[in-house]
């Protein structure tokens, strides 16, 4: 059938199930590359996996200190290790959730999100062996884990910069 000069041909329906490659890999940039999997979502790699455990133990973690500090009372090094593991436990989860949507910017954003866990650890381990055993981590763990906290942040923050989605 001949089309009128002024009208433009019908537009084809919506996609509905499953796309063909062309359509579902087409980027906003028009650069294509596969789909990590059906939902555009990266699987999970041993270091998101690692990292969320270590989430889960340092929640787990900072439950039970703030129990302790709440049953022995007078114990603020323990209350503050408490928040502090509490706190990075839930932005790790988050990060985490954040990196499996990420294509480019994903490895800045899990090194920073290591640097934060590793830093609490330090931090809050050496807060608590204070309060509950009156003996140090080791010499300067409280002000490295606190700097590295500040670091892992910070590159949190500049993973932002070269954040692509995946």
């Amino acid at each position: 059938m001949p089309q009128h000069p002024g009208i433009s041909p019908p537009r084809p329906p919506p996609y509905r199930g499953a796309e063909p490659s062309h359509v579902r890999d087409t980027k906003p940039c028009g650069e294509t590359s596969p789909s990590p999997s059906p939902t555009g979502l990266r699987f999970m790699t041993p270091w998101t996996r690692s990292l969320l455990v270590l989430a889960g133990l340092m929640g787990a973690a900072g439950v039970a200190s703030a129990a302790a500090a709440a049953h022995l009372g007078g114990v603020a090094n323990l209350e503050t290790a408490a928040h502090f593991l509490l706190f990075h436990a839930a932005a790790l989860v988050g990060l985490c959730a954040l990196s499996l949507l990420l294509g480019r910017g994903r490895v800045v954003l899990q090194l920073g999100a290591s640097a934060i866990a590793l830093g609490a650890l330090l931090f809050s381990g050496d807060l608590a062996l204070r309060a509950l055993m009156d003996v140090k981590l080791l010499g300067g763990s409280a002000p490295f884990g606190g700097s590295l906290m500040i670091l892992g942040w910070l590159t949190v923050g500049a993973s932002a910069l070269v954040a692509r989605r995946a």
